[in-house]
């Protein structure tokens, strides 16, 4: 007579989830004046916390394989010499924040960044009404037009636009196919008046608008399949093609800024972000292992006052220049297999926030060390495998031979 043999796995995804939330407040309270408020012992208290969540959670583990330790101590190697380089820890803990929620489902890590996403706006704008963080205003106007931004509580009026752009990104992942056609007039309408009455970032409303169209198109209607060759090799090369094209303007603006007269009216924005990218690149250069780049906004000047610092908006630029060469080709590299598994899973809407996400990232400096935190947590199942599937895959061999 057989007997079947129950295996039971010790279950450490309320490790991994807590270290996502603490994480979330972590990375948001930092850019608020709670910096200032609370003691430093506070945020490095939260930082160590985030580290004993995950390293709880990997040791409780019940199996590891050599594949998945390797690409742990390369990726982490990686990431710690070039932390130590730059002088920042937060790259490495978010990149040990992608490794190590590696067996909690991607749904559930989504389902919890958007409550934690959620918690940690409404701790903020609560502690601006009460009075205990500052309302700041900046003035995007010219001549007599005025035009405020309000930080809602941050220390820039980017940080709340950003945060609700992410929000969307995760609701329609979350609602997939069930997201009505209210829903998502709401969700146009929410960030057309946030866009006029609070943060006035372009960026924010055209992104989210056209992400609701793209979700129309290719999940509602199902026009777009993203299932033909050309769309692996999109997904493949889309990163790569973003960097290198990012850098041919930059190199342009460097060697025949005239080019870019014409639209300096237009676009004064991104042309003033490109005189940052190559400013960075000269003062700094590029190294193996990064630089220690110290980066200034314009916080409390006028938007278009560049005399307010260093700030280098391009992700693509961002990368070699702070975090160096090394770790920008593992980086590239890891998102364009990402895209690849992408295309893979047949899934519409994860192939369309990929491609959002890195083509916004050629303006845009955390998009994808931010927004793109769920979506690379993608990768710690395709990267060390699935030991679920594993697991389940073994079973169905077992009961085949019985």
């Amino acid at each position: 007579m057989n007997q079947t043999q129950t295996v039971t796995r010790t279950d450490t995804s309320f490790f991994g989830c807590l270290a996502l939330y603490l994480y979330t407040f972590y990375y948001n309270l930092n850019a608020t004046n709670y910096t200032s408020i609370w003691s430093p012992n506070v945020f490095r208290l939260l930082w160590m916390a985030v580290i004993a969540c995950l390293v709880l959670k990997v040791l409780l583990m019940d199996s590891y394989r050599l594949r998945q330790i390797l690409v742990w101590l390369i990726l982490l190697g990686t990431t710690l010499l070039v932390s130590k380089r730059i002088g920042s820890n937060r790259l490495f803990l978010q990149m040990s924040l992608v490794l190590f929620l590696y067996g909690i489902p991607f749904r559930k890590i989504v389902s919890h960044l958007f409550t934690a996403t959620v918690l940690v706006l409404l701790f903020v704008c609560g502690s601006m009404q009460a009075g205990i963080l500052q309302n700041y205003e900046f003035n995007h106007g010219s001549g007599t037009r005025v035009l405020i931004a309000r930080g809602m509580g941050f220390n820039y009026y980017s940080r709340f636009a950003y945060l609700c752009l992410g929000l969307t990104f995760l609701y329609l992942y979350l609602r997939g196919k069930r997201c009505t056609y209210v829903e998502i007039a709401l969700l146009a309408a929410a960030h057309v008046l946030l866009y006029r009455h609070v943060h006035t970032t372009n960026l924010v409303v055209l992104t989210a608008c056209g992400l609701l169209v793209l979700y129309l198109i290719a999940v509602r209607w199902q026009w777009l399949r993203f299932r033909g060759r050309i769309w692996k090799w999109i997904a493949l090369l889309l990163p790569w093609l973003a960097f290198g094209g990012t850098w041919m303007m930059v190199w342009t603006y460097d060697h025949k800024a005239q080019l870019f007269d014409p639209f300096r009216n237009s676009f004064d924005t991104l042309i003033s972000r490109l005189d940052f990218s190559v400013t960075a690149y000269h003062q700094y250069g590029i190294r193996l292992f990064g630089n220690h780049v110290t980066l200034q906004g314009n916080r409390y000047v006028n938007f278009k006052t560049m005399s307010g610092g260093l700030y280098i908006d391009s992700n693509y630029v961002y990368l070699p220049v702070v975090y160096g060469a090394v770790f920008t080709v593992l980086f590239l590299g890891l998102l364009s297999a990402l895209g690849l598994w992408i295309w893979k899973k047949r899934e519409p809407y994860l192939y369309l926030w990929f491609c959002v996400i890195v083509l916004i990232s050629v303006v845009n400096n955390f998009l994808l060390f931010f927004f793109c935190d769920a979506l690379v947590l993608l990768a710690g199942d395709m990267i060390c495998g699935s030991q679920e599937k594993e697991s389940g895959e073994a079973r169905g061999h077992s009961e085949g031979k019985n």
